[in-house]
C-alpha cells in the first residue's frame, strides 16, 4: 500500500513474473519519508489482506496474519499486519490505510489504538487515496501517546499537495496538540445514539458501558442523540467504496492477474456498480456530513460520537478460508456497522482498547468519531481513558524495552 525504499510493494497480491511492483521501490511513499526525516527506524512491511478489499484481515497469498491474542480468529483488516506487529511488541508504531475501517478494526481487534485522520489531513501520496475518496491514512500505535506522536509526524504540513491548494490560505487548519494530556473532560460533549450503541454483543456492551462512565467520572458530558438514516448510509458507502476500488484496479480481472477468489469477488461487484447507485450514494453522503456537522457536531456542541468499534468478537477462520479466502458480505456489514461514517463524511475516528472478551480473550474497542480537523480531542480522549483502564498484552507479546 504504501512504497519504501528498498522493498518492493506487493499490497498483499502476487504480481506475475516481470513485474515492477517485484522489485524493491526507489524512493519513499510522503508519509514514509517524513518518519524517516524524523529520525524513525524503518524496518519493513506487514502483510494486508489483498489490496485491502476485505476487513477480515487474513491474506490466502501470504497465510496470514491472526489474531494476535487468539489465532484461531480473524485479526480484521486490512493494515492486519500492522495492528498485529504493533500487539506483538515488534513496533510502537505502524502506518495504515482506512476506506472502511481498515486502521480502526484490527486496532480493535488487537487491542491497540488507531486513528483514521480527517480526509486529506495527512498528505498521503499512494494511488489509492490520490484517486479515491474515502481512504486516508493513519497511525496504528501502542499508546495513545505513540499515537499522537505519529499523528504529528505524519500530518506535516505539504504545501504543495494538492488537496492543501485546493483548502486556500492560509491552508489547512493548523496541527497541534492541545490539552492532550490534561485528563479533566470537564466541558467534554460526548454524543451516543443509544439505540445504535446497545445494538452489539453482550461483551462488547459491557466494556464499552465502562469505559464511558470512566468518561463520565472524569468530567465529560454523556448526552443522547440519533443519527436518522444510517443503514442507508452504510449502504451508500458499501456502493462508493466499492466502485472507486473497482475503478482503480479492477483491470486486474481481466489481466490474468492471480487474484484472491473473493477478491475477484469485490472487484466484480463494484464493477457492477450503475451511475445512478453511485450518484445515489453520493447524494446521500451529501446530506450525512451537512446533518452530522450542523445537527450534532455543532448545534448541540458535541465533541465526539461514541460507539463501540466493532459490534461483535471476530470469528473463527473457517478451514477452507485458509486457502481460499471468504466472501461474507453480511459478516462484513457487522464488522462495519459503526466506523463507515468517519469514512463516508471524511470525520475522523479513533479506536481505543477498553476490554476484552473472557471468552475468547480478544481485545475490543471503543470507537470515538470527530469533527472534521478535531483529531487533537480524540487523542485527548484516547489518552485519558489509557490512563484509567486496565491493559493486556498477548501470549506472544516481545518486550524488546524491558520495561512494564
Amino acid at each position: 500500500m504504501f512504497r519504501i525504499r528498498g522493498y518492493p510493494m506487493l499490497e498483499g497480491s502476487l504480481w506475475p513474473e516481470g513485474s515492477d511492483r517485484n522489485s524493491p521501490a526507489e524512493k519513499d511513499n510522503h508519509m514514509v519519508r517524513l518518519f524517516r526525516e524524523a529520525g524513525a527506524i524503518i524496518v519493513g512491511t506487514t502483510a494486508m489482506t489483498e489490496f485491502g478489499v476485505t476487513p477480515l484481515g487474513y491474506s490466502v497469498n501470504q497465510q496470514g496474519p491472526f489474531n494476535a491474542y487468539n489465532a484461531k480468529h480473524y485479526s480484521l483488516g486490512s493494515s492486519s499486519g500492522s495492528a498485529v506487529a504493533v500487539a506483538l511488541g515488534l513496533v510502537p508504531v505502524a502506518i495504515g490505510a482506512d476506506a472502511g475501517g481498515s486502521i480502526r478494526l484490527p486496532a480493535s481487534a488487537a487491542g491497540v489504538f488507531g486513528l483514521a485522520t480527517t480526509y486529506r489531513r495527512v498528505a498521503d501520496d499512494s494511488s489509492s487515496v490520490t484517486n479515491g475518496s474515502m481512504q486516508k491514512s493513519g497511525p496504528i500505535a501502542a499508546t495513545a501517546r505513540d499515537t499522537a506522536l505519529a499523528y504529528a509526524v505524519m500530518s506535516a504540513a505539504e504545501p504543495g499537495n494538492f488537496y492543501s491548494q485546493l483548502y486556500g490560505e492560509p491552508g489547512l487548519p493548523p496541527l497541534h496538540l492541545k490539552d492532550f494530556s490534561k485528563s479533566d473532560l470537564k466541558g467534554m460533549r460526548l454524543g451516543i445514539f443509544w439505540d445504535y450503541f446497545n445494538d452489539c454483543e453482550v461483551s462488547v456492551l459491557d466494556s464499552c458501558q465502562r469505559a464511558v462512565d470512566t468518561l463520565r467520572s472524569l468530567g465529560a458530558e454523556i448526552v443522547a442523540i440519533e443519527i436518522p438514516h444510517l443503514r442507508s448510509l452504510q449502504v451508500a458507502h458499501g456502493l462508493v467504496v466499492s466502485a472507486e476500488i473497482s475503478t482503480i484496479l479492477g483491470d486486474l480481472l481481466h489481466n490474468k492477474h492471480q487474484l484472491e477468489p473473493s477478491t475477484r469477488i469485490q472487484f466484480a461487484l463494484g464493477i457492477s456498480m450503475g451511475a445512478v447507485e453511485i450518484q445515489s450514494g453520493n447524494m446521500l453522503r451529501g446530506w450525512a456530513v451537512k446533518h452530522i456537522r450542523q445537527e450534532i457536531f455543532k448545534k448541540l456542541k458535541i465533541s465526539g460520537i461514541v460507539t463501540p468499534t466493532v459490534g461483535v468478537t471476530p470469528p473463527e477462520i473457517p478451514p477452507a478460508a485458509l486457502r481460499w479466502g471468504e466472501s461474507n458480505t453480511p459478516l462484513l456489514l457487522k464488522l462495519m456497522k459503526y466506523i463507515f461514517l468517519g469514512n463516508l463524511c471524511g470525520f475522523p475516528g479513533i479506536s481505543i482498547p477498553v476490554g476484552y472478551d473472557e471468552g475468547t480473550s480478544i481485545p475490543i474497542g471503543l470507537h470515538i468519531l470527530g469533527d472534521q480537523w478535531q483529531e487533537p480531542v480524540l487523542l485527548r480522549l484516547a489518552e485519558a481513558l489509557e490512563q484509567q483502564l486496565p491493559r493486556r498484552t498477548p501470549p506472544s507479546f516481545v518486550n524488546f524495552l524491558g520495561k512494564d
